[in-house]
């Protein structure tokens, strides 16, 4: 969760500096498209964390799961956005799959790390 808050705060203040810089106009809806993937980012970690709690041998079909139930419930926040505001759709689709990506990496990355040390494999055992 604290990486979470931590790549918000970076990502909005990369907007706010360039911003302040002349390089661009932050996209408008860039405060809601940085909440709203911080809060599913949180929102899918704990659903996953809590399912490998239960069953450990499902964690794969879970993730997936997830991530299918993930893309389905972002189109649709995409959908909305890029209708909210007609003239910067294209700002904010950009910025949004900015977004995608490095809410997506860092959800990634803390799984793995988070699969790996609940569940560390022996010399010479095969992966199951």
């Amino acid at each position: 969760m604290i990486m979470t808050i931590a790549l918000a705060l970076l990502i909005k203040g990369c907007v706010m500096s360039s911003s302040l810089l002349g390089w661009f106009s932050p996209p408008s809806l860039s405060n809601v498209i940085i909440v709203f993937f911080g809060l599913s980012t949180v929102g899918l970690y704990r659903f996953v964390v809590n399912r490998l709690g239960l069953q450990p041998q499902d964690f794969v079909r879970t993730y997936l799961a997830a991530t299918i139930l993930r893309i389905l419930f972002f189109g649709g926040f995409a959908f909305v956005v890029m209708r909210l505001d007609r003239p910067e759709a294209r700002h904010n689709a950009l910025f949004f799959l900015v977004c995608y990506f490095l809410f997506t990496a860092l959800e990634v990355l803390i799984l793995f790390r988070q699969v790996n040390y609940q569940n560390p494999t022996r010399r010479g055992q095969k992966d199951t």
